[in-house]
């Protein structure tokens, strides 16, 4: 059986309340500013152990509290505006919804 991934929703969730304007830039320190690549992208997996029903209350749930999570960390909401600072635009962050037609435990071992 060939594992296929099927993109269900692409979006960017905003943050809950904008950011205030006197945060709308924001400085990296000389740390941030050596890193190679801040962009670090996130996969979480969530077995589905209820009725397909329950599917859309918990994404829902899961878009709200990254709502609000991105108006406590704005920088993350926002753009890299040069080398130095990040532009806090509110634009929010990509969240992707996916189903994979086989079992978890398998999908993360092909991986």
């Amino acid at each position: 059986m060939k594992m296929e991934v099927e993109i269900i929703t692409t979006q960017n969730i905003k943050p809950s309340s904008p950011t205030p304007e006197h945060l709308k830039i924001f400085n990296l320190s000389l740390l941030d500013q050596l890193i190679p690549s801040p962009y670090a992208p996130l996969i979480f997996f969530y077995p589905t152990t209820t009725t397909i029903l329950d599917i859309p209350k918990r994404v829902d749930l899961l878009k709200k509290s990254l709502s609000n999570t991105l108006t406590h960390f704005y920088p993350l909401a926002g753009k890299m505006r040069d080398h130095f600072s990040i532009d806090c635009n509110d634009k929010g962050a990509c969240f992707i919804q996916a189903r994979v037609n086989c079992h978890l435990k398998r999908f993360s071992h092909s991986t």
